[in-house]
């Protein structure tokens, strides 16, 4: 997540890996949804909240629960999913 790009991979298997290797800087990637919406570069908080949330197990599959929108969001999101414990996320 350092380089903080976000690029669409065509022709994914479902059982492929989770994380694989960025291809411009080499360093961890992440899968997530084909419906994820990566923030601006240089936006640095909305990074933070992608990381912790990314860090958590939420990969932003298509959900009726809504994702925070800011990084304060994030502790009550967690505590909250943690507590209902959904079948589509950790």
């Amino acid at each position: 997540m350092r380089c903080r790009k976000c690029l669409k991979r065509s022709g994914l298997v479902r059982n492929s890996p989770e994380r694989i290797a960025c291809p411009e800087c080499r360093g961890p990637a992440v899968r997530v949804s084909y419906r994820f919406q990566a923030p601006r570069r240089t936006d640095v908080a909305q990074w933070r909240k992608v990381a912790a949330l990314l860090d958590q197990g939420f990969r932003f599959r298509p959900t009726a629960i809504r994702y925070p929108r800011t990084p304060a969001e994030v502790p009550a999101f967690e505590a909250w999913h943690r507590r209902r414990r959904l079948p589509h996320e950790p």
